[in-house]
């Protein structure tokens, strides 16, 4: 009886440690309405309506470029075909950054950020066209 006991509690403790390593932990890719006056991503979340958002891009080491690009795919049922590419600049000596970002078109799309050829973040967003 006692070992069952041990058995479900060491469960128990394995399912809440790892509960807890994945909350709070975010991307490196995360779409946002914007950053708050400290450079913090503000209300982020993976579907917007069409307009404007923040591309908030942190990477584990400084960039090391003046040049991030945005390559978006759209994601069809059997493609992902690109839709656009845009370049912005970035401080080379900082590991964030919050990238003006906008899409009018209703869909869901797959954003690639790259640093000198080397994709550093990568996520999908849904646009939704409430008007």
């Amino acid at each position: 009886m006692m070992k069952m006991y041990r058995v479900h509690c060491c469960k128990l403790l394995v399912l809440v440690v790892i509960s807890m390593m994945a909350c709070g932990k975010e991307g490196p890719l995360q779409f946002c309405e914007g950053v708050d006056k400290d450079g913090k991503p503000v209300n982020c979340g993976t579907e917007f309506t069409t307009g404007d958002m923040t591309l908030y891009v942190t990477a584990p080491e400084p960039f090391g470029s003046n040049t991030a690009t945005i390559v978006v795919y759209e994601k069809k049922k059997y493609s992902q075909p690109e839709y656009t590419r845009i370049e912005s600049s970035i401080n080379p000596d900082l590991t964030s950054v919050a990238i003006p970002f906008s899409l009018y078109a209703e869909g869901t799309y797959i954003v690639s950020v790259m640093v000198k050829d080397k994709e550093i973040a990568r996520g999908t967003v849904t646009v939704v066209d409430t008007y």
